[in-house]
């Protein structure tokens, strides 16, 4: 088996490229962060759905915050959240160690139609080795990712942090989720004025319909949290929660005027929230400087963005019977997987309205009676 990788730098981050005949997947040395990530069909129809931050090329010293260094696309945050408290004398970054330190490569090869990278990181602050795969198919618009942590001990939360772009002015982009048991907006003040930062969804509110999302006005009581933009100036996390099931749970965005689905998949045994981060600016801070907008998709095992010890502790998910970290063991790795791909669409495909797993992978329906059918492995998460 030859190697397919190529060390290259991409805005402005040095990392790797790994290729096959419909992805072009590039990950940062510096993060794992993921991003230009290239979705190229037959015709030649090329995607690009992940989000690039725009500071990248202003020589920003962002020392303080190392995870906003490469931000970008996708990436693994052990422990995810902000980790701004010490436990046990230690203080993770924002995100942990998978989203800011140094990776390895340790090899890639091409086998049949198969092409794999391994990234691995020697975890500094505490034990523990973390090994990062990625799997593309010829034949496949879709990425396959897992990371296997081995040596690790106790409870962490965790979760994969896709950061997708916003829709463009004149544009709109429809979020939709497979049925959840539990939402619920980000306890506490998420965005908090002092800091230049402003939130329009109501701390702590609890919904069963996502375009029925409680906010802090009393006009409009509710904000549609499936149809974007939301309201300019304003940066919120909301997260519904899944009970383990047979199948995958799945996320997806539609870009009717782009004519794709972004979409990940995932195991809620393992990763039971997906944290919806909408930035439609909302920071006026530095780097945001009031022109930041995106939106992630975070699937993950974590009391919100709270980080390390607000997780491991009673909180306002475990009160109700969530798991807000998962549990690493040193007798044995364990394996945290997601795919994340696209489907393309015709112009008059409108809302998702169903999503049904076959044998040979997924079929979107969508509220016009058009279907859009992929090819994925979707059992791999499983």
């Amino acid at each position: 088996m030859d190697s397919i990788v190529v060390k290259k730098t991409e805005a402005c981050q040095s990392g790797w490229e790994l290729q096959s005949k419909k992805v072009k997947f590039f990950v940062t040395e510096n993060g794992g962060q993921t991003a230009p990530v290239l979705f190229t069909d037959e015709s030649g129809k090329t995607i690009s759905p992940y989000f690039l931050s725009p500071w990248q090329t202003e020589g920003k010293d962002l020392s303080g915050c190392p995870v906003l260094v490469p931000l970008r696309g996708d990436f693994f945050c052990l422990p995810f959240g902000g980790n701004g408290d010490p436990v046990n004398g230690v203080t993770f970054p924002c995100h942990g160690e998978t989203a800011t330190a140094k990776w390895e490569l340790e090899d890639s090869a091409k086998e049949g139609e198969v092409s794999q990278m391994t990234l691995k990181m020697k975890l500094s602050l505490t034990e523990g080795e973390v090994r990062k795969r990625i799997t593309l198919k010829d034949s496949e618009e879709a990425i396959y990712i897992e990371h296997e942590v081995s040596g690790l001990e106790g409870d962490f939360p965790i979760g994969h942090h896709a950061i997708l772009d916003y829709p463009a002015p004149g544009e709109k982009m429809y979020m939709a989720a497979d049925k959840f048991d539990m939402g619920m907006v980000h306890p506490g003040i998420f965005s908090d004025p002092v800091n230049k930062e402003f939130q329009c969804l109501l701390p702590g509110a609890e919904f069963d319909d996502l375009t029925k999302v409680p906010s802090m006005f009393k006009c409009p009581d509710t904000i549609d949290c499936t149809t974007y933009p939301m309201p300019v100036g304003y940066t919120d996390i909301f997260a519904v929660f899944r009970k383990p099931a047979e199948k995958p749970a799945w996320t997806a965005v539609v870009f009717p005027e782009r004519g794709y689905i972004w979409y990940a998949l995932k195991d809620s045994a393992v990763l039971p929230g997906t944290a919806v981060w909408n930035a439609n600016e909302g920071r006026y801070g530095d780097p945001w400087n009031g022109r930041t907008s995106c939106i992630g998709i975070e699937d993950c095992c974590s009391f919100f963005a709270g980080g390390y010890k607000p997780s491991i502790e009673e909180n306002d998910l475990t009160r109700k019977g969530w798991k807000s970290a998962f549990t690493f063991s040193k007798a044995a790795p364990s394996s945290i997987k997601t795919i994340q791909g696209i489907a393309r669409i015709p112009a008059d495909f409108g809302r998702i309205t169903d999503v049904k797993f076959t044998s040979e992978g997924l079929e979107f329906a969508g509220e016009n009676g058009k279907i859009s059918a992929v090819k994925v492995d979707w059992a791999f998460v499983k």
